[in-house]
């Protein structure tokens, strides 16, 4: 969908934003949590899930990120920035590496 339905883009990328961050951050600070329902162990285990799907999404948004306009790099590259944050090391330095660099080097 984020390929073929742009209008529906900045819906999806928002909610890929929301999806880690809200767990992401609350995994650092346990008294004040974004989503008061759900335990800091339900988050840890949450990001250890989304590490698992961190790859798949990094080589779609990279790919979408090539494909998209100029003013639209920015929502992107923030997703970018968040996915490649959780995703393990071999994964973020191995595959992605020389993309992530051209990225942060072009476009921030």
């Amino acid at each position: 969908m984020l390929y073929s339905e742009t209008e529906l883009r900045p819906a999806i990328l928002k909610a890929l934003k929301v999806l880690v961050e809200s767990n992401q951050l609350s995994t650092y600070d346990t008294q004040t949590p974004m989503i008061k329902d759900i335990s800091f162990e339900e988050r840890a285990s949450n990001i250890a899930f989304l590490k698992t799907q961190a790859e798949s999404w990094l080589a779609v948004l990279f790919n979408v990120f090539g494909s998209v306009n100029r003013d639209s790099k920015s929502m992107v590259s923030d997703v970018i920035d968040l996915w490649a944050s959780i995703a393990d090391q071999s994964v973020s330095k191995s595959k992605f590496a020389s993309r992530y660099l051209m990225f942060i080097y072009h476009y921030r």
